[in-house]
């Protein structure tokens, strides 16, 4: 969907159903923490869906609309960060983008990897980090790859990269313990 067009609008009578959304299939679904919001990636955009729980609620049914949309290529991990404000995203080629929703476009975008990003990982814990989000990429280059997300002088957001591992085989996923102490990980072999 173009900036300025009308939003998609979808009604789901159950919990399983299909939503007309993209021209290509859907690679991937993350949720926000609020349960109020959801991204679906594929190879030729992804979307942003506002739920609304208050209907489904009283038995209306789960109305659920597309209130925003990135043509961007190639989209294959990404994660909604806390706030509802931004959402990271990984591609085929190995970048790191940072989509801001409020203005509907990306406001950083990082080449870290050369290969795809297969997952995109955070926590949020002050006590190991001073108050920082740290954000992973898995990668089939056989990195991981830590960002901290940061507030510049002017207001503004950005990811600045933050450490590096290496492993033996592609990475295809990583999650941190909910305490952010550690972390594990997944390889191809």
């Amino acid at each position: 969907m173009e900036a300025g067009e009308a939003s998609e609008v979808a009604k789901v009578e159950c919990v399983y159903g299909e939503l007309p959304s993209h021209k290509m299939e859907v690679r991937g679904v993350a949720m926000s923490a609020t349960d109020n919001y959801f991204a679906t990636n594929s190879f030729d955009s992804v979307k942003v869906w506002n739920v609304d729980l208050h209907t489904a609620q009283s038995g209306n049914g789960l109305n659920i609309e597309c209130k925003q949309s990135l043509e961007e290529p190639n989209v294959l991990s990404m994660a909604i960060l806390p706030g509802n404000k931004y959402l990271c995203l990984g591609t085929k080629d190995g970048q790191l983008l940072l989509y801001e929703l409020g203005s509907n476009s990306v406001v950083q975008r990082l080449h870290p990897h050369t290969k795809e990003v297969w997952e995109i990982s955070y926590h949020t814990n002050p006590v190991s980090l001073k108050g920082s989000m740290l954000i992973a990429s898995a990668s089939a280059d056989r990195t991981i790859k830590f960002h901290t997300l940061a507030q510049k002088s002017d207001g503004s957001i950005q990811l600045n990269f933050y450490e590096k591992i290496e492993t033996t085989d592609e990475v295809m996923g990583v999650k941190f313990t909910p305490d952010g102490k550690f972390f594990v990980f997944s390889l191809l072999d």
